[in-house]
């Protein structure tokens, strides 16, 4: 199921976001004791942090952390246990419009998010929401959060859904636990996305 949900995040950014062909100003969490390692892709355009000891996948024009292999091979969602996972597909913001033929403004990044999650539920998700959508200022970039819960073959996932907004270029984020793990990976989780910076793909930096 997890390979399942990250196709289809995935089909659906291919088709409205992405431009490449590659296969604090927000309030303090509580950070974990693990240390975090640098991870920076100039073809995605994407450069971040995530605990050490953490995984990084590349397919289907994003990148998946996870805090296991295991999340990354599972092909059923009740097979990942205690392990969470955060979900990046970095594109152009124009090209979000282009495709849903609507326009968005780089510091509305709440329009956005409402945006992908009719489009996810378009292709068949069911959400319900948990912690309604949020919107702060981290790395100079406009993020918009919400939490929301889907029922997965007889488990519940919450997802931490995101978009990170830098002027003309976005990422869509999902990064998510089982019910039972959520909110002991919700730290890690927020210091992940709270870390994305995005760039204009194939070399420009920050």
């Amino acid at each position: 199921m997890y390979k399942r949900l990250l196709l289809l995040l995935a089909l659906l950014a291919a088709g409205l976001l992405v431009a490449c062909e590659q296969d604090q100003d927000a309030a303090a969490t509580q950070e974990p004791a693990q240390p975090y390692v640098s991870y920076e892709s100039e073809e995605l355009g994407l450069v971040l942090e995530y605990p050490e000891g953490w995984v990084a996948h590349t397919g289907f024009n994003g990148l998946t952390i996870a805090s296991d292999q295991l999340v990354i091979d599972s092909n059923s969602l009740s097979e990942i246990g205690d392990e969470a996972f955060v979900t990046i597909i970095p594109g152009e913001l124009a090209l979000f419009e282009m495709q849903t033929q609507e326009t968005f403004a780089a510091d509305q990044p709440q329009a956005v998010l409402q945006k992908y999650r009719s489009l996810l539920e378009d292709e068949g998700q069911v959400y319900t929401v948990v912690e309604p959508l949020t919107t702060t200022t981290v790395n100079g970039e406009n993020l918009a959060t919400m939490v929301l819960s889907s029922p997965v073959e007889g488990e519940t996932l919450l997802t931490l859904l995101g978009v990170v907004i830098n002027d003309d270029f976005m990422a869509l984020v999902s990064a998510g636990a089982l019910e039972e793990t959520f909110e002991s990976a919700r730290p890690t989780l927020e210091r992940v996305v709270s870390s994305i910076v995005v760039t204009p793909p194939g070399g420009g930096g920050p």
